[in-house]
């Protein structure tokens, strides 16, 4: 397609207009914000936990007050999980805030806390919220007897045991199997 020198000239001239409108329109907060209200939000992928908790981490991450080596990010069942220390409360809702902007990410639970103070904890969430129940401890449980270490059968009757065998100082007796000749096992002969 052939470029026209007219059009051209009347693009490069209107920049400077362009360019005053956009600033005018964000003082006057007109302009783009309302083209950002009707569009709709991204619809989340179908993407795994692990391809989530990158997203998450580039999310938080993009801003260099979150410290990378002081924050955790797991992601389960689209449910994220935040870990570690940052400097201040406002960065605490802030990586909360960045992690729930993620569209695959359906719930942030934030246990990000501030230096020198203790992390949060399952005992700290209400009953009502935590994820797992135990069970208490039944004092009826049946005893059940270990199976053997080895496939070996016990020890015949009147045999002794080697701990009786190293009392007497007595070492274990010679394999069935084993040479009849000499100690060397070679031919008695």
């Amino acid at each position: 397609m052939a470029h026209n020198p007219l059009t051209a000239a009347l693009k490069v001239a209107q920049v400077p207009l362009r360019l005053v409108q956009k600033a005018v329109g964000g003082l006057l907060g007109g302009g783009g914000e309302e083209r950002a209200e009707s569009a709709p939000p991204p619809a989340p992928k179908d993407l795994d936990d692990g391809t989530v908790a990158r997203k998450v981490e580039s999310a938080l991450f993009r801003d260099r007050r979150i410290a990378k080596g002081k924050v955790d990010v797991n992601v389960a069942d689209g449910v994220v999980w935040l870990r570690g220390e940052a400097r201040t409360p406002q960065l605490i809702k802030l990586a909360e805030s960045r992690a729930a902007e993620v569209p695959e990410v359906t719930k942030v639970e934030n246990l990000l806390h501030l230096p020198k103070t203790p992390a949060p904890t399952r005992t700290d969430t209400p009953p009502r919220q935590r994820k797992t129940q135990r069970s208490p401890k039944s004092q009826n449980r049946r005893a059940t007897s270990r199976p053997p270490v080895t496939a070996e059968e016990p020890a015949a009757e009147g045999e002794p045991t080697p701990a009786e065998l190293a009392a007497r100082g007595e070492g274990r007796k010679p394999s069935p199997l084993g040479s009849t000749g000499g100690q060397d096992g070679g031919d008695p002969s």
